[in-house]
């Protein structure tokens, strides 16, 4: 602005120039007023032109200030709007990516309980086509150890009813021996007549020792067969008077029973034979499957403990559909197998176990009478 000021004046004095001469002092003060008054004149109206540029120039200061008050405000109130906006649609984006989360989750969750499920069902079909393959009853199942859960109870059945008739008989020959009452000399002429009078078969001793099974009338025949061979006539007991009035009948019947008890144990060892023939076993297709078994039933449908227990061993050894059987079985069909075969060779144990204790009963009681026989006469008493 002062340059300004200088250019104005400088230029005011080069366009009026001196022309008054040295001799006119009045007209030279008057020119240099008029020029002062010129020149006053003219910086008054630049400063006036200056102060008003100023007063623009601040006027301009304030309305830019205003307009970058109202510039600011509105760049906040976008600012804040757009950081609004950011916000929202970040909290959109987060609240999408967490349901595309769980979306995702629930899908892999489901896909991973699908595939468990899947596997799961795999590995149970190949555990039931392992299982079918081992415990089934065509590959896994002999058949011997198929009949053999049915017809245990129809096994124990017959043992015990035969150890009943083998008691039976037992208690009969007891019976026999002391029932003695109307025994004399006379009657013991008749009781051997009327043993006599017995038909042909139950003289017959071929079906004890040869005959795995009896029929009802051979074991009739049989029993009397071994009464006649034990004790076809018992002695008489001896009577209360000839106990009281001869010392030698107390000997005698001490004797006579001792006697008794030797044929019963005998007749004991020969009818546990028979009892074993005995048909007391239901065999039929619904409960015994007569694979390899070579026992014939009666009419009744029953076999004997012997016929069974000589199927379960010749009968197997000389079949050959058992040998084959027992070839295209699995592991566990040969393991049950050979389960089923120990339990028929304990109860064979079992049955030579107490032939050998019958057996040794017999020689105590022949050991006995060698010692009864070599027994030292007693020297008769001297008065």
């Amino acid at each position: 602005m002062r340059n300004n000021v200088f250019i104005f004046a400088a230029s005011f004095i080069f366009a009026f120039p001196l022309t008054a001469k040295a001799g006119c002092d009045p007209c030279i003060q008057a020119a240099a007023q008029s020029a002062n008054a010129t020149m006053t004149s003219s910086i008054n109206a630049v400063t006036t032109s200056v102060q008003a540029n100023v007063s623009a120039t601040q006027a301009l200061n304030t309305s830019i200030q205003a307009v970058n008050t109202t510039l600011q405000a509105a760049i906040n109130l976008n600012t804040q709007q757009l950081l609004q906006g950011l916000s929202a649609s970040t909290n959109r984006i987060e609240l999408s990516i967490q349901q595309n989360t769980k979306t995702v989750e629930r899908m892999t969750d489901h896909t991973v309980k699908s595939l468990v499920k899947a596997l799961k069902d795999v590995r149970v079909a190949e555990e039931v086509s392992e299982n079918n393959k081992t415990y089934s009853d065509q590959l896994a199942q002999p058949l011997s150890g198929v009949i053999g859960a049915n017809r245990a109870p129809l096994l124990k059945e017959g043992f015990v009813q035969s150890n009943q008739i083998w008691r039976q008989m037992s208690d009969d020959m007891h019976e026999w021996n002391n029932n003695t009452s109307d025994v004399d000399q006379a009657g013991s002429g008749m009781k051997k007549a009327i043993l006599l009078t017995e038909g042909d078969d139950v003289w017959n001793p071929i079906p004890l020792v040869s005959e795995r099974q009896i029929t009802r009338d051979q074991s009739l025949n049989l029993q009397k067969l071994l009464t006649m061979l034990v004790n076809p006539v018992p002695l008489p007991a001896a009577t209360e008077e000839q106990m009281a009035s001869s010392p030698k009948a107390a000997e005698y019947e001490f004797d006579r029973k001792l006697l008794n008890a030797k044929l019963g144990l005998a007749h004991s060892v020969l009818a546990k034979s028979i009892a074993d023939k005995q048909p007391l076993i239901p065999i039929s297709a619904n409960d015994w499957q007569q694979g390899y078994v070579m026992a014939t039933p009666d009419s009744e449908g029953n076999v004997s403990i012997l016929s069974m227990l000589e199927s379960e061993t010749i009968g197997k050894l000389s079949s050959e559909g058992w040998y084959q059987d027992i070839k295209t079985k699995t592991e566990a069909g040969i393991l049950r197998e050979q389960v089923y075969q120990q339990a028929i060779n304990n109860h064979m144990l079992l049955r030579l176990v107490e032939q050998e204790e019958q057996k040794l009963s017999m020689l105590a009681l022949l050991a006995i009478s060698e010692l009864e026989e070599s027994k030292p006469v007693v020297p008769a008493r001297r008065n």
